[in-house]
């Protein structure tokens, strides 16, 4: 049987399992196109001829541009520098300020602080008045 001419009949007619990459190969060979691999091949062959060296060495210097290319480069985020200490700040803080200083000076002042979540004020009132 001809893995052509089985994949040719309707789909309601039983028919033998082929794969399809020898299908497919079969169908480009006969209308005398080449396949990616053999594309493929023919221009290492090529490149390898033109620069003198080995079909080896050609396939590793392609894989080796090919990975060159796919590397992205990762941005950090930067945030703003702590108005104390050097450390970053939290992006909503009012004070400007790292999440340790921060607290050391909505504690001592009796501040709030939304982005840290701290709530000193509240604190203080409830203690003067206790």
């Amino acid at each position: 049987m001809d893995p052509l001419e089985v994949s040719k009949q309707p789909h309601w007619i039983s028919k033998p399992y082929f794969r399809l990459s020898e299908v497919a190969k079969e169908s480009i060979t006969q209308n005398g196109e080449q396949t990616f691999r053999e594309k493929q091949k023919q221009k290492l062959a090529e490149t390898a001829q033109a620069q003198g060296i080995s079909m080896k060495k050609a396939r590793k210097r392609e894989r080796r541009q090919l990975c060159g290319k796919r590397v992205l480069e990762i941005k950090r985020a930067k945030f703003p520098p702590c108005s104390r200490c050097a450390q970053p700040a939290g992006q909503n803080c009012s004070l400007e300020r790292c999440k340790k200083c921060c607290r050391f000076k909505c504690k001592h002042e009796k501040l709030d602080c939304k982005a840290h979540r701290y709530i000193f004020s509240e604190n203080a009132e409830i203690a003067e008045n206790c």
